[in-house]
């Protein structure tokens, strides 16, 4: 009798895990990035990043870090691409002539999937009969079809006037309403590109400076995400060894001094008048089972088991004890004055992480558990929503004229960046993996010039981690200053990592 009372007990309280799974309290919380031990202690243990260097030009080993992926993000609900019978055909890029509607198959009366306004780029990898198909990034098998009379290959000089685009309906999965030209870099020169760059070589490891034209590369210090300062004079970093907190250092190498002591501070971004500087950190953690259901109190395992430390089932004995008990931290959004040392608490869910703020709009954007969100760098209201997604995405760069947003997007099982319009409508992707391709390579930490014409990110399309220039549309993707960064071993560990910041 006892038996039958536990088991529905546990029955119901099952059924009622499951209901929560969704909202438990370890989905979208950000994992550990470089580790050391801390109170309370987390369950991993890993390496901790290379010390502080003893003078501002030493150049440190790269730090031995063990970082997991994003623990608890939704898993990619991608359909895996369904074969489609086709004419033989060789991979080609086009430009669209007119606006034209995107169908799941190469038929006037099939579903419509979307739309791309006239000019836009698209990778062509088929035909049939009167159709093209091309690369679409959607998840219907990650491919369309429009008709061949939209589509010239003369892209040399424009043959139509780009027409407006109506904002997509919100779906599961965004209408995507451009197309990134090929993947295939096109031999330019970097000479034009101007302004600095800061970046890290792994999260905890070295971080450089590197003119955007390859010249005067050099190593600064050892820390993560990196930040330049609106004048160019500062770069703001964290550092997870001791003394923690959120660090500066000049860019000749200064003056690198603790600015403000905290947890595993990340992402710090400056605000545009150079005063401030918004950041990551723990506001604190929590103890719970790693079960079935999501990490949860161990009470309340506790009370599926009936009150007892194990319960017998027909499907074997099971205890509290057999799931493991791990800490998931919280974390927050601070702002840090420089000129008075003041801080404040920005308002935002417990799951906030990776602010950026924006150029000029006085916001600030930031990821959560659905996506990313948004919120006034000044005042009390609560955050909004801008995009939010049922597959992971990255931390968000502003274009520096504040109308675009560039981030990483999970698809299948890599990474790709993507645009946004400033409000979260007219999803664009501008890398997509090589159809010709043994393996799907990655496109990640994407960084926006402050002329607001190009995008540095990492690609792992070579088989090693190299730093990568686009325009960005998506086109002439071509490797950066691959002589002068030949010895910067780059390392990716998919924990959100914000690798490279572009500024003036």
């Amino acid at each position: 009798m006892q038996l039958s009372k536990t088991m529905k007990r546990f029955s119901m309280l099952g059924i009622f895990l499951v209901a929560t799974l969704a909202v438990s309290a370890c989905a979208g919380i950000r994992p550990p990035a470089p580790g050391v031990t801390e109170s309370p202690i987390s369950v991993a243990t890993p390496t901790s990043p290379a010390a502080t260097p003893t003078g501002p030009t030493a150049t440190p080993s790269p730090a031995a870090i063990s970082v997991t992926g994003d623990a608890g993000q939704p898993a990619a609900t991608d359909v895996p691409p369904t074969p489609v019978a086709t004419q033989e055909f060789d991979i080609r890029s086009g430009k669209l002539l007119a606006a034209a509607e995107l169908r799941a198959r190469a038929d006037a009366a099939a579903q419509i999937l979307g739309e791309k306004p006239a000019d836009s780029i698209v990778v062509v990898t088929g035909a049939s009969g009167d159709w093209y198909e091309i690369v679409s990034g959607l998840a219907n098998d990650g491919h369309a079809w429009l008709p061949k009379s939209a589509i010239t290959f003369e892209l040399t000089s424009p043959t139509a006037t780009p027409a407006a685009t109506a904002t997509p309906e919100p779906t599961a999965a965004p209408a995507v309403v451009a197309a990134p030209a090929t993947a295939v870099p096109a031999p330019t020169q970097n000479s034009a590109l101007d302004g600095l760059l800061v970046f890290q070589d792994s999260l905890g490891g070295t971080i450089y400076l590197m003119n955007a034209d390859g010249s005067g590369l050099r190593a600064l210090t050892t820390g993560l995400e990196p930040a330049l300062s609106p004048d160019g004079s500062q770069v703001a970093f964290a550092r997870w060894d001791e003394p923690r907190g959120l660090w500066l250092i000049n860019t000749d190498g200064s003056n690198e001094r603790l600015v403000y002591g905290a947890n595993r501070v990340r992402s710090p971004s400056w605000t545009p008048d150079g005063q401030s500087v918004v950041f990551e950190r723990s506001t604190g953690s929590k103890e719970c089972r790693d079960t079935p259901f999501g990490c949860l109190p161990e009470d309340l395992v506790q009370q599926v088991f009936g009150g007892e430390p194990c319960i017998v089932t027909q499907f074997g004995t099971f205890c509290v004890n057999d799931y493991r008990l791990i800490s998931i931290w919280t974390t927050g959004i601070t702002r840090y004055n420089l000129a008075d040392g003041s801080n404040r608490d920005l308002p935002t869910d417990s799951k906030a992480t990776a602010p950026q703020v924006a150029p000029g709009n006085g916001e600030f954007i930031f990821l959560d558990s659905g996506g990313f969100s948004a919120n006034h760098i000044e005042g009390n209201d609560p955050p909004w929503p801008v995009v939010q997604e049922k597959v992971p995405l990255g931390p968000v760069s502003y274009s520096p004229d504040d109308q675009y947003l560039y981030a990483t997007r999970h698809q299948h099982d890599h990474w790709q960046i993507w645009r946004w319009r400033i409000d979260g409508s007219q999803p664009t992707p501008l890398t997509v993996p090589d159809p010709l391709g043994v393996t799907t390579s990655n496109n990640v930490a994407p960084s926006i010039s402050p002329d607001g014409k190009s995008v540095v990110f990492l690609t792992d399309r070579t088989g090693a981690w190299e730093m990568w220039v686009m325009n960005t549309d998506g086109s002439n993707q071509r490797p950066l200053a691959p002589d002068a960064l030949a010895g910067v071993n780059f390392r990716y560990d998919f924990n959100s990592d914000r690798t490279v910041d572009w500024g003036s």
